[in-house]
């Protein structure tokens, strides 16, 4: 199934399609990709990249986006304590 619609530029007259990843699944998809999706999450976002053209390049276009950056930035890093601390200041936001 593919949600790809064609659309004309008014200025140019140029035609390009324009694909549709719905909102649910690109937060799912983050979650499966960073390895944070429960079984639920993994098991329905199988079963939606099995039956969407467009959300299964979305996600192709993310994982070699993602292997890209990894490969060139390899040499960055940061100290743990600053890992922790930004954790523990994004667990407080959602107590104040």
């Amino acid at each position: 199934m593919s949600m790809a619609e064609e659309i004309t530029y008014l200025e140019t007259g140029e035609k390009k399609k324009v694909y549709t990843v719905c909102e649910e699944f690109v937060r799912v998809m983050h979650l499966v990709i960073d390895g944070e999706a429960d079984e639920q999450e993994k098991h329905w976002f199988a079963r939606h990249i099995s039956s969407s053209d467009d959300c299964l390049k979305h996600f192709d276009e993310e994982k070699t986006f993602r292997n890209f950056f990894k490969e060139k930035c390899h040499c960055l890093s940061m100290p743990k304590e600053v890992i922790e601390e930004i954790k523990a200041k994004l667990a407080s936001l959602g107590t104040e």
